[in-house]
């Protein structure tokens, strides 16, 4: 899960967790 991240990776894909676009969040995975 996103939370399990690097803080670099995390900071790149905030708006992606801030807006729960989960698609997104698992393209970046």
């Amino acid at each position: 899960a996103w939370w399990d991240w690097p803080v670099d990776k995390i900071s790149r894909n905030l708006n992606a967790i801030r807006g729960a676009d989960t698609a997104r969040l698992e393209a970046a995975a």
